[in-house]
């Protein structure tokens, strides 16, 4: 009788010893999943932060060498806007080698800056005889002319005719009939500096503002849609 209770206590220890076997095995592969998850999340996590601090880093080291925005760069800024230059183009005759190594958002914020800045504001003033609204009516009629003409040219100048599509083809043509028109249709006004501009412009004589020359098909970024 004795001896079937020992082989029916020894049956049941050795129940409980696998047992106790088996879940301490789970657990240590449970752990041992844990700790490969965490292993495999902070790899992650260190990846993503070391690529954010080296874009980060990347970022300083175009801001501290986009040129300072002195006089002299935003009197030629504003010049380059009166030539009907597109403003984002402007930034890239400005400072082209800056330019080429900013993406579309760092441009429009860089643009942004600039246009904004108080130095650019007293340039164009200046440029233009006084703030536009202290100007007199015939004043502000004839910049604003002058800026359209001086925007026309700058897309006849800019772009390649053979190879544009329907819709590029149409505003140059629109845009070499306006100035051809002008050009003929006011004789007596040779003397006028802004007829000089335009006809300069059309030549490629324009120096004054200092435009760079530019491959054609490099110039033809959507300009930004002015306020």
């Amino acid at each position: 009788m004795k001896r079937a209770v020992r082989k029916v206590q020894a049956r049941e220890d050795r129940r409980a010893y696998e047992a106790e076997r088996r879940l301490k095995k789970k657990a240590a592969l449970e752990q041992e999943a844990r700790a490969e998850r965490l292993a495999h999340v902070t790899t992650v996590s260190g990846r993503r932060a070391a690529r954010r601090s080296a874009e980060r880093e990347a970022r300083q080291r175009v801001q501290r060498a986009r040129p300072e925005l002195d006089a002299r760069l935003a009197r030629s800024f504003a010049q380059i806007l009166l030539a009907g230059v597109p403003p984002l183009d402007a930034l890239r005759y400005l400072a082209p080698e800056h330019h080429a190594k900013l993406d579309d958002r760092a441009r429009t914020k860089w643009l942004n800056s600039v246009a904004s800045s108080q130095l650019v504001l007293d340039a164009i003033n200046e440029l233009q005889g006084g703030e536009w609204h202290t100007l007199e009516p015939e004043k502000r009629l004839q910049l604003a002319l002058d800026k359209h003409l001086a925007e026309l040219a700058h897309l006849l100048y800019t772009h390649q005719y053979d190879g544009a599509d329907a819709v590029l083809t149409s505003k140059m043509d629109t845009a070499a009939k306006r100035l051809t028109e002008y050009l003929t249709e006011s004789p007596d006004d040779s003397e006028s500096p802004w007829r000089r501009f335009v006809e300069d412009f059309m030549k490629g004589k324009l120096s004054d503002i200092e435009l760079p020359s530019i491959p054609v098909a490099v110039a033809v970024a959507a300009p930004l849609r002015e306020s």
